[in-house]
């Protein structure tokens, strides 16, 4: 489609031959802005110590689960976090329980939400494809989420909410799609 792509090589960001490879990216690239959703350490060490001068955006899609201990290996991370810091200056959040989640020590400089840009009545319109997958006529209102099942995405509280709009609303169909936690999942 006439867009440049550049793989890394490796299987994750704790390969010590991403240092090589990242380096001979960026140097072919040489982009002006450089977009991370998940940074791995070790291209977080690199940006931070050769890349300084690049500007960086930030894409926040998800909500980490709760951990109540801490690691020795999540230790040196967020120790290694602190010596190499990368500026962002922009951070985009997929939605405001996103943004309120990682913003509670105060608000990032540049912080905006993006919001589902679908129009949902054009694609309803357009494509039956899940009215005909879960068997419902196609004007059958079906309301659905599709996350990672787990707690921290709150599935069982969608449910909860629906069974409340089906004793408003018999007509309408709740559908959640995702994988993750098995006992969520069984729990659903």
């Amino acid at each position: 489609k006439g867009v440049k792509t550049f793989s890394l090589g490796v299987s994750n960001g704790h390969d010590f031959s991403i240092f090589p490879a990242f380096r001979k990216v960026m140097k072919s690239f040489n982009p002006d802005i450089v977009h991370v959703h998940v940074v791995a350490l070790f291209e977080k060490m690199m940006l931070s110590m050769l890349y300084r001068s690049k500007k960086y955006v930030c894409t926040v899609h998800g909500i980490s689960d709760a951990v109540w201990y801490e690691t020795f290996r999540m230790k040196i991370d967020k120790w290694l976090n602190d010596i190499f810091p990368i500026k962002y200056g922009a951070t985009c959040f997929i939605s405001n329980g996103v943004r309120n989640h990682y913003s509670t020590g105060g608000e990032p400089e540049g912080a905006f939400t993006v919001y589902n840009s679908m129009v949902f009545p054009d694609v309803i319109c357009r494509n039956h494809r899940l009215h005909k997958l879960i068997g419902v006529d196609k004007c059958t209102p079906i309301i659905g989420t599709s996350c990672r099942l787990a707690n921290v995405k709150a599935p069982l509280l969608f449910i909860e909410v629906m069974c409340n709009v089906l004793k408003q609303h018999p007509k309408v169909h709740a559908v959640v799609v995702g994988d993750g936690d098995d006992v969520i999942r069984h729990q659903l």
